[in-house]
């Protein structure tokens, strides 16, 4: 939640100044962003899923390699095992890509909109995530 009202806080924050003032005011709200990133962070370690890293999508691109390699060219009893996670990790890696797209899309055509992809998805996941526990 804290992570989710960082980044609306920021979102609201980049859209209501105007696009001469936000190079006076990056430096104001990196702080929002960092913690943010921090708690991500902190949570993806949590969650320990198998080969999908929090510190760079090479790290899940390496590990996908790894496992496809293992699939394509070793018989080994837990090629289901192994194929799971590789899917896990191309998803990982689409979403890496499309959230890459669509932000790079936002910059050149809606600047203001660039804090809203991340605190929308954020907070979609922790309203789900909260809608498991209840359920």
């Amino acid at each position: 939640m804290i992570e989710a009202g960082l980044l609306i806080l920021f979102a609201v924050f980049w859209a209501l100044i105007t696009e001469e003032r936000r190079l006076v005011h990056f430096y104001d709200v990196i702080p929002f962003l960092a913690v943010a990133m921090g708690i991500q962070s902190a949570a993806m370690n949590r969650l320990t899923i198998a080969g999908v890293t929090n510190t760079a999508m090479t790290g899940t691109l390496t590990n996908l390699m790894m496992g496809l390699e293992g699939v394509l060219f070793n018989a080994s009893g837990q090629e289901p095992d192994v194929r799971q996670r590789a899917k896990k990790q191309m998803f990982t890696i689409v979403l890496y890509c499309g959230g890459a797209a669509v932000n790079g899309w936002l910059m050149l055509h809606a600047s203001w909109a660039i804090g809203f992809v991340p605190a929308i998805f954020v907070t979609w996941i922790m309203l789900s995530h909260l809608g498991d526990k209840a359920g």
